[in-house]
């Protein structure tokens, strides 16, 4: 059997299977960044709603929503303080804080995992 022939067969069962050969469908592409205001919605949280104090465990990129594939904001420097504004638990039930970094003051999104927690209480994010 030809290339041609094969590829049609394949393509030929997998529209009877609904089986996607190439590429991801799109409700799956997005489904991991969408929040309840939208794709990896603003950061733009009003006011330090809590007293939390953590310490980043790596150095990495604070992100522009609470989600993996939200775009990266500025980096946070591993073993500087976090300053956590407030909480949020996304759609897929991770945890993440919203804050400050220590030293720059620059602000984003950290998931728990990469935070250890110091001292403070902690309350949800106003918005979500």
């Amino acid at each position: 059997m030809s290339i041609k022939k094969r590829a049609l067969t394949l393509m030929a069962v997998g529209a009877l299977l609904g089986i996607p050969l190439i590429g991801v469908s799109a409700a799956n592409a997005s489904a991991a960044n969408v929040g309840p205001q939208g794709l990896c919605f603003s950061t733009a949280i009003p006011a330090d709603t809590s007293s939390g104090v953590f310490r980043l465990k790596k150095t990495l990129p604070l992100k522009k929503g609470p989600y993996t594939g939200c775009a990266d904001a500025k980096f946070a420097l591993e073993g500087r303080k976090f300053y956590a504004w407030c909480y949020y638990t996304n759609l897929q039930g991770n945890l993440w804080y919203y804050g400050s970094e220590a030293i720059d003051g620059d602000k984003g999104w950290v998931y728990v995992g990469n935070l250890t927690f110091l001292s403070g209480t902690l309350k949800p994010c106003p918005q979500a």
